[in-house]
């Protein structure tokens, strides 16, 4: 058991790994990677996410804040030790050295740098006191903080769990930290409370717009925007976004469950679904529960074909059916390459489970994209044109408001 007076930094590293499997899951994140230099190996980072074309490298201490001793001296050293391990961590993780990721999951693989054109640096501080660093701030810690060639964001444990539970799509939160770092390099920005950030953020439809007359003002402070979002003129919507999304988490039970399947493609598949933000998750979570539940009803195979309309390069293909495995997957593989090719598409994936009935619960998953050698007579006229037939009512393009009763997103 691991206790704060044994070891500070891995409980911190914990709490913060917990944190982010609620949205990364337990295949994308990387505890403790090291790099060989030499006869001996040395560690990267305390955890890195590798999420598509992404890579978050995070960086955790745990130190309380003693009782004598000047503060800033204090968050000094512990901001700049977090702060020269990330700048380690990428002269390694982009120079020639051979980097070997592993888990549990996905066992071990050689990380390529080629595909990576994201990335973001992150310190997770768990302090007693310990206010988010902002530009202002983190020069008065480090005047050349951000002559590293990569801008750290640096959160406390207890504001970083917030983001990440508010944002709690890879693609959210993706695009919560892009527009974060812009406002932790404005020196105007007085960052004191990461909810103030969150909610302005998330009123002003995801950007940080300019206030007005900001351009004058030496100093911006964020103030009453969390009352408003949480407890004012916004609560109700709010509140009924958080309902309307419960039915999503579906989508994310399922990514859970793609291990399980021991398909090589496994991590394709949960790739795909995890792009998906908490909306689009929504949305294609309703089409398929509706058609699990009405299979259980009919004991018949039930499916669903549904597209994106900002999404034209992919269909998703959902079938559920109480025939036994092998037949499932049989089905699964000609109903999902008909949905490439009748839908126009890149790419198909096709999820195949039993009714929602069931006690015992399992997925089969199909990707068909467009080879260079893909025609159409590699399936009978006759099995393309039932589909095309099937597929006319059972088709479905998502289309919904994040907040379903507001006639606008926030203003």
């Amino acid at each position: 058991m691991i206790t704060p007076e044994i070891n500070k930094g891995k409980l911190a590293e914990q709490k913060t790994k917990s944190f982010l499997k609620k949205t990364f899951f337990e295949d994308f994140i990387f505890d403790n990677p090291k790099v060989r230099e030499g006869r001996y190996e040395r560690e990267i980072c305390d955890l890195l996410i590798l999420f598509d074309d992404a890579l978050v490298v995070v960086q955790c201490r745990t130190k309380s804040f003693p009782k004598s001793g000047n503060i800033n001296t204090y968050i000094r050293k512990t901001t700049l030790d977090c702060i020269r391990q990330l700048k380690f961590s990428k002269s390694i993780l982009f120079s020639n050295h051979r980097i070997f990721l592993s888990n549990n999951r996905r066992g071990s693989f050689e990380f390529d740098k080629n595909n990576i054109k994201r990335v973001f640096y992150l310190v997770v501080l768990e302090q007693d006191i310990m206010p988010i660093v902002s530009a202002r701030e983190a020069k008065d810690i480090n005047p050349k903080i951000f002559d590293y060639g990569f801008t750290p964001q640096i959160f406390d444990l207890n504001d970083f769990m917030y983001v990440v539970n508010e944002f709690d799509t890879p693609t959210d939160f993706f695009e919560y930290l892009e527009q974060r770092e812009k406002i932790t390099k404005d020196m105007k920005f007085n960052m004191t409370d990461e909810s103030e950030l969150v909610a302005y953020y998330r009123i002003h439809e995801r950007h940080f717009k300019p206030i007005p007359d900001q351009e004058k003002a030496d100093m911006v402070t964020l103030i009453g925007f969390w009352e408003e979002y949480k407890k004012g003129k916004y609560a109700n919507q709010v509140a009924e976004r958080v309902g309307a999304d419960r039915i999503s988490y579906y989508i994310d039970d399922i990514i859970e469950k793609t291990h399980t399947s021991k398909d090589q493609l496994y991590i394709k598949v949960a790739t795909i679904l995890g792009r998906l933000r908490r909306l689009e998750r929504r949305m294609l979570a309703k089409a398929a529960i509706g058609k699990a539940i009405k299979a259980a009803k009919t004991n018949k195979p039930a499916y669903r074909m549904f597209i994106f309309p900002h999404r034209p390069e992919i269909a998703f293909l959902f079938l559920y059916t109480p025939e036994e495995k092998n037949k499932r997957r049989e089905r699964l593989f000609t109903l999902t390459a008909c949905t490439r090719k009748i839908a126009r598409v890149k790419e198909a994936l096709g999820i195949a489970s039993e009714p929602i009935n069931h006690k015992m619960v399992s997925f089969d998953f199909c990707i068909y994209s467009e080879p260079k050698d893909y025609k159409v007579d590699d399936f009978e006229n006759k099995t393309i044109e039932l589909c095309k037939k099937l597929f006319r009512s059972e088709k479905m393009f998502g289309q919904e408001k994040e907040y379903p009763t507001s006639p606008k997103e926030f203003k």
